[in-house]
């Protein structure tokens, strides 16, 4: 929930050792990478050589597509992994690309965390500290999530309901692409991405707009990649999420992937909520095997990442969106990736949630060892 991500570690250069992949965000083909990962074509680590590399392209242009969702003026926002920005569908805060492979029409929203100098993001952040009731705008009828952050459930509602350049609503554009997929014999991939703010928005936005594909009975997949979130609502939204996503069967297929760092002060708030996925727990140990945990069923998945802490002194610097770069290009494991997008291949973890515990509160200020990437970080 802090202002624009500034280059904390923009610049960072791998350890001694580590590999350091070549990924540019704006000339990379995210849409062929999304369908080897994701689509109906996707292939397991096993059977294709470049299994890795096309997730960290995935990861590498999401974190930069939750990056250009600040950028408000549109004409300065960077088309992404060979996917255009759609302008007359975006809008300052919500962000649209589009392409396309043979298999699959592919579309991304990016939606942007607080802008200081937006008084309507700083409101919203100030709002999410109550819970409200949870409604599906896109259709009332479709399952809800209980009480969930005010001001989360608000930025959606009014940018989904924000008429575009043609009149249209976020629901008709959903339609159109639905329609568009079908006509063409294609799949529809729509990935939600967003940093803090952003990512609790595209946390409820994806749970949303799941439920309204899946009642129109669209195939493809539907991935929300939720960088450092904050907490999304009350005690139980992480039983309703992940219970009503998961399916005896269904065409679509969802996904929700978080990416959180070891003392990011925000991801421990608002006070009294929960994530949808990821736990605190005051069991270290249990933390420990926990961390980079996914669990679901072939229908829906969820899986949480987590990675070292930045600064044991400044917690803020731990909620900066450019430290996932070095951490995309040149420190996650083979095994992480596996987690991420094949957890249901993946040794499963143990979950234990509870709130956060005083002794979490103080883990600044304890000495630790550093732990393996394998199992994330205390």
């Amino acid at each position: 929930m802090r202002q624009a991500p500034r280059s904390v570690a923009a610049n960072a250069t791998p350890s001694s050792g580590a590999r350091l992949l070549q990924i540019d965000a704006q000339t990379c083909d995210l849409a062929a990478a999304i369908a080897q990962v994701d689509g109906t074509v996707a292939q397991s680590p096993g059977q294709d050589g470049q299994w890795e590399m096309h997730c960290c392209v995935v990861l590498e242009c999401m974190r930069a597509c939750a990056s250009e969702a600040y950028t408000a003026d549109l004409a300065a926002v960077a088309d992404i992994g060979g996917l255009h920005l759609d302008a007359p569908m975006s809008t300052p805060r919500l962000k649209l690309w589009e392409g396309a492979t043979d298999e699959a029409i592919v579309v991304v929203l990016g939606c942007s965390g607080t802008r200081l100098d937006a008084a309507d993001d700083v409101l919203c952040d100030l709002k999410s500290q109550i819970a409200r009731p949870h409604v599906n705008l896109l259709d009332e009828r479709l399952p809800t999530l209980g009480n969930v952050g005010a001001g989360w459930q608000e930025w959606w509602q009014s940018e989904a309901q924000l008429p575009r350049t043609d009149g249209a609503v976020m629901k008709d554009v959903l339609t159109r692409y639905a329609d568009r997929a079908r006509g063409s014999g294609k799949a529809l991939s729509i990935s939600l991405t967003g940093h803090s703010l952003g990512a609790a928005v595209a946390t409820v936005a994806g749970f949303d707009i799941a439920h309204f594909l899946r009642a129109d009975g669209v195939s493809g997949n539907v991935s929300v990649y939720a960088f450092n979130p904050p907490r999304l609502g009350q005690a139980g939204i992480e039983t309703v999420y992940m219970e009503t996503l998961k399916s005896k069967d269904s065409a679509l297929r969802f996904a929700l992937r978080q990416f959180v760092r070891a003392l990011d002060p925000i991801q421990s708030t608002p006070l009294f909520m929960h994530h949808p996925h990821w736990h605190h727990d005051s069991d270290a140990a249990a933390a420990a095997e926990r961390d980079g945990s996914g669990c679901g069923d072939r229908f829906a998945q969820f899986v949480t990442s987590t990675d070292q802490p930045a600064s044991r002194i400044n917690l803020a610097d731990n909620h900066e969106l450019t430290l996932w770069r070095p951490y995309f290009l040149s420190t996650i494991q083979p095994a992480e990736l596996r987690r991420i997008f094949a957890p249901m291949q993946a040794q499963p973890a143990i979950s234990k949630g509870s709130r956060l515990s005083r002794r979490d509160l103080l883990a600044p200020f304890l000495p630790r060892p550093r732990p393996s990437i394998e199992n994330g970080p205390e």
